[in-house]
């Protein structure tokens, strides 16, 4: 029920949504197993497995932790490590200890099945043969099949003495449940099963020309390359195999591994109850989907992705262009005129088709990621064109041009809400709503959207009288105080389970550290708390700082000495909340003191950006989408800078351009390259802008915004900082907080080849 509800708030549609534990499962399962053992394929031997006493059963893997024999990790599971990916048996663990109990479990050995993955080995490698290619199957699901293959395949055991689970339909093993990653694939046939009777017309006629297409991480493609299809072939009927898998890399949390076990990140029942709405959340986890490289969740990033740009770009050109038709045609769609598609329109036009051409290349190859950026750049030439043609100029001066600007936008979105309804259903929905062409019915069950053209033509589907309906906001602003608030809900230091000490970031050589010999993040907390306590405290603090002190040092006695885990969650808790009352009591004056340096520094603007000037170029030789600058900022020598350009512009557009450059950046090393500083630019990909003074001034001059000083002497900072000020376009012009930046007294401008819509970031 929580999983479907989570899948319900996302607006995640099920022709049928099933459960392994249907009857049908064990249906299924046993069939299978049945037919692969008559085959020869199921062999039996006895395995030592971890049995802990204290719970009187044996351990499934996920009770069990301890040091990866691989990496050195300390809290490993008993199936894999989070750290360093390995698949693991619970037997291989350094000190392994029941996640229930913490007791130290003992090893017992219990007689198992095994499938014979060592005899299916020819047919597995005839079919992967067949069907592992470079456009069906991505390249980490090529790699990870190949590497589990040519290393030899064993025999795997499939069985556990757990109750929970497929029952082994054998007699000497009645009390055993099958492996879950033996029967849970199976779970695809056998919730079709419970779905429709003529099941076997998917999965057991081929004539009927069904794929199957399978998306996962990366850590399950085994599973379902090797494991699951191996069952398959070994029952000798003709099953319905995979054709095409899409599998992503890690997506890792604020620098660390997602850890639901460990309550590391935020997950489906979280999301659910904060103020975000699902469009905002699928936009961005669309937009970081580790496609090809592991990617990193960062609030201030989902902050930034979704006023940026699903705002600032999709949701303004949806608006505005709606608002206008309500507001200056009285909702009807003007009549579009042959005679006044100029250059403008006809761009727009050009554009529209090539990214529905990108966009249906990128959805084929199962690139989701790319298909909607895809989408996104129809907007931004939405946007772009907007600005150029400036309609509400039009309106006064040449109504028929004005009609005709209109009469294209709102077919643009029309074709716009057409492409996102994959990822933005609700947005996908209202918009369609708001252009009259679904129901309120079907706006609601998000199942409203027209077929995808082959081509943009124009005139196109929305005629002219056409009515649209009034108007609503599409897409919410994420406000700073909500992104405070959930900085402080999520951050790493707070999310992590209590008394596990965290696995580092993906990547990290770091090893996984016992926690301290207090035992708990509590108990660091109230120690750190003690040895920056003020000296003059008043009464009610020194009271609460003694109960502190007194809490703190009963939960190190029941960490060491291994007391039951619902004593220590206890004193855990009374800990966290005396903590808060003495930070309460004690942070009155901090509070005061950070509030006037705030507005102390409000004023001030932290950015040392100058004007440079390109004077030489090279491609990066170890990246393809860097280019290595000199740049000439008024300096002795030219500063090295690597830029991310090389989508967006040529080399000889660029060499001996002005541009403006962050200056006081922390020095970089990129792909083996140091970047001494930022080329300053808005947009993605191919549409970014650099920026750029609107004539010449010298080299090193200081860009500045009126109102805002600059401090006396600058301090080094990182990318983050960008983060943290309003640095935007507004009519072409760079602002900071709003305010016009210019360089001795010369606006600095983005681009005037690469126009962005108002409010992009620039960074």
């Amino acid at each position: 029920a929580l999983h479907k509800g989570v899948y319900d708030w996302f607006q995640i549609a099920f022709d049928h949504f099933g459960r392994t534990s249907d009857p049908k499962q064990t249906e299924v399962v046993q069939g299978i197993f049945k037919k692969v053992k008559a085959n020869g394929y199921v062999s039996e031997d006895a395995v030592t497995q971890l049995y802990c006493a204290k719970c009187d059963h044996f351990l499934a893997d996920r009770f069990v932790e301890g040091t990866c024999p691989n990496c050195k990790f300390e809290s490993a599971r008993g199936d894999q490590c989070d750290n360093c990916a390995n698949l693991l048996h619970a037997t291989e663990l350094v000190a392994p200890r029941c996640t229930v109990c913490s007791s130290t479990p003992e090893q017992r050995t219990s007689s198992h099945l095994f499938l014979d993955l060592e005899k299916l080995t020819p047919n597995l490698e005839k079919w992967l043969e067949s069907t592992m290619t470079e456009e069906r199957w991505t390249k980490n699901a090529r790699s990870i099949t190949k590497t589990w293959v040519q290393e030899g395949l064993r025999p795997r055991c499939i069985t556990r003495d757990l109750k929970w689970g497929v029952p082994v339909p054998e007699e000497k093993f009645d009390n055993k449940v099958f492996y879950v990653w033996f029967d849970a694939p199976m779970g695809y046939i056998s919730i079709t099963a419970s779905y429709t009777d003529q099941w076997k017309r998917w999965w057991q006629t081929p004539q009927n020309n069904v794929e199957l297409h399978q998306f996962m991480g990366k850590d399950n493609v085994a599973f379902h390359t090797v494991l699951f299809p191996s069952a398959l072939l070994g029952t000798h009927d003709p099953w319905l195999m995979l054709s095409r898998i899409s599998t992503t890399d890690y997506l890792t949390y604020e620098g660390t591994q997602f850890s639901k076990s460990r309550n590391v990140g935020v997950f489906g029942s979280h999301v659910m109850e904060l103020p975000l709405s699902p469009d905002c959340w699928r936009y961005y986890l669309m937009m970081t989907r580790p496609e090809s490289s592991d990617s990193n969740f960062m609030w201030d990033d989902l902050y930034r992705k979704t006023n940026d740009e699903l705002l600032a770009n999709i949701g303004n050109f949806l608006n505005r262009t709606l608002k206008f038709v309500w507001s200056k045609y009285e909702g009807k769609v003007p009549q579009a005129h042959l005679d006044k598609i100029g250059e403008a329109e006809k761009t727009l036009i050009t554009e529209a088709n090539l990214r529905i051409a990108e966009y249906r290349e990128k959805m084929d190859a199962q690139r989701l990621r790319e298909g909607l950026n895809a989408a996104s750049a129809i907007s931004h030439a939405g946007n772009v064109y907007l600005q150029t043609v400036k309609s509400w100029e039009l309106w006064k001066s040449d109504r028929e041009h004005c009609d005709t600007a209109v009469a294209l936008s709102i077919n643009v979105g029309y074709l716009l809400a057409t492409l996102l309804a994959p990822f933005t259903p609700g947005l996908a929905s209202n918009t369609l709503y708001y252009l009259n062409v679904v129901s309120e019915e079907q706006r609601n069950t998000f199942h409203c959207h027209p077929y995808l053209p082959e081509k943009f033509e124009f005139p196109s589907s929305l005629f002219q009288d056409h009515t649209i309906r009034s108007p609503d906001i599409l897409v919410q602003k994420f406000d700073t105080a909500v992104l405070e608030s959930l900085l402080s809900r999520f951050s790493v230091l707070d999310t992590a389970s209590e008394g596990h000490p965290r696995p580092p970031a993906a990547g990290s050589s770091k090893k996984g550290k016992e926690p301290s010999k207090g035992g708990a993040p509590e108990a660091k907390k109230a120690k750190k708390e003690k040895n920056k306590a003020p000296e003059n405290l008043s009464p009610e603090a020194l009271k609460v700082k003694g109960e502190l002190d007194v809490l703190s040092a009963q939960l190190r006695d029941l960490m060491r000495n291994k007391a039951g885990a619902e004593e220590i969650t206890k004193t855990k808790l009374a800990l966290k909340e005396k903590g808060q009352e003495y930070r309460a009591l004690t942070n009155t004056g901090k509070k005061e003191k950070k509030q006037k340096l705030k507005e102390e520094s409000a004023s001030v603007n932290p950015l040392e950006m100058r004007v440079g000037r390109i004077v030489e170029g090279r491609i990066h030789p170890q990246a393809h989408s860097l280019y290595i600058f000199k740049v000439d900022v008024g300096e002795e020598e030219p500063r090295q800078i690597c830029a991310g350009l090389r989508k967006a512009y040529n080399m000889d557009d660029l060499v001996n351009k002005q541009v403006v450059v962050l200056c006081n950046l922390k020095p970089a090393k990129l792909v083996g390259e140091v970047s001494q500083g930022m080329i300053m630019a808005a947009g993605e990909g191919e549409t970014v802008g650099v920026t750029t003074p609107a004539a010449e001034v010298p080299c090193g001059t200081l860009v500045a915004a009126e109102g805002y000083a600059h401090p006396e002497q600058f301090k080094k900072v990182s990318k983050s900082v960008l983060g943290k000020v309003a640095l935007r376009t507004a009519e072409g012009r760079v602002t900071f907080e709003g305010v016009s930046a210019s360089a001795a007294g010369v606006p600095i401008k983005i681009d005037i080849s690469r126009p962005q819509a108002d409010g992009t970031h620039v960074r």
